[in-house]
């Protein structure tokens, strides 16, 4: 995990802050949770290695207890739940951002709206 000298990952810990205070307004649909491509393929890199059995399973999960291991790891854990639940999504990606692999939407087990979004160049 890409961590900072606090021993976090920034991505982690802002989102979670994020998600924490307006969280239920994502939750709830009233609000849609905008993301850059780039973020969503970090986020996915850090559930798949430190987060999910190599087994395929489908449909919500529910993830291994974990003894409080690390701040990021407890972090990591509620974006993954959240994102589970999560109704309506926005991707965007800057024209000056080339994607090196594909973006994948598995933790979004709820989605219901999913917005892709090239932003313009100034």
């Amino acid at each position: 995990m890409a961590v900072s000298n606090s021993g976090q990952c920034p991505l982690v810990h802002s989102l979670a802050k994020l998600l924490r205070n307006d969280g239920d307004l994502v939750l709830d649909g009233s609000s849609t949770l905008t993301l850059t491509a780039s973020s969503l393929q970090q986020l996915t890199r850090m559930f798949e290695q430190y987060l999910l059995p190599r087994t395929k399973q489908h449909g919500f999960l529910a993830l291994p207890s974990h003894p409080a291991d690390t701040a990021s790891l407890l972090q990591l854990q509620f974006l993954f739940d959240v994102l589970q639940k999560t109704v309506s999504l926005k991707l965007i990606n800057p024209p000056s951002v080339r994607l090196q692999s594909v973006v994948k939407i598995f933790p979004f087990k709820s989605l219901k709206y999913l917005e892709l979004k090239q932003i313009p160049p100034h």
